[in-house]
């Protein structure tokens, strides 16, 4: 269940990348920015699942940060692939700095909307009753917890 939720949030990672109403920008529509950020969805798509996560996590860590160029050129270059790279770092250097505070602007409604997502999920797996879950003891939580690919979440791991 956890996975195919896993899975739902992938597709809705790909679909919050894709858009841009032109209200989310203090200064209309940025069309560099737009099309940057339809890039990025697309590409997205095409992805695995683990580097989505790695991509996600540090899209919501560009929130708050300090709002330049070269930090978006970075955040491509890192996370997406490198046959991509040139398209995209093409788009990063025509963007304005309009464009540059829309890219910052969207970062920010993006990562209230995932972390909506996710609290959402925590939220229902602490709540369901614990018959619909394979480790409502300590043993059966160290038998699953052996099969994720999250090592906190094992016992005895710090």
């Amino acid at each position: 269940m956890q996975s195919e939720q896993m899975r739902s949030l992938q597709g809705s990672a790909g679909k919050l990348l894709n858009r841009l109403p032109d209200d989310l920008s203090a200064t209309g529509a940025a069309d560099t920015e737009e099309l940057l950020d339809e890039a990025l969805g697309e590409v997205a798509k095409g992805m695995e699942e683990p580097a989505i996560l790695a991509m996600i996590q540090s899209y919501a860590a560009s929130v708050g940060q300090a709002q330049n160029k070269e930090d978006i050129e970075a955040f491509v270059s890192a996370n997406f692939p490198q046959t991509e790279l040139p398209r995209l770092l093409a788009l990063v250097s025509a963007m304005s700095d309009a464009d540059v505070a829309a890219f910052y602007e969207r970062a920010v409604i993006d990562a209230a909307r995932l972390t909506s997502i996710a609290r959402m999920q925590m939220s229902l797996g602490i709540i369901a009753c614990q018959e619909d879950f394979p480790f409502n003891s300590p043993e059966g939580f160290d038998a699953v917890s052996e099969l994720l690919p999250i090592s906190w979440t094992r016992s005895g791991v710090n």
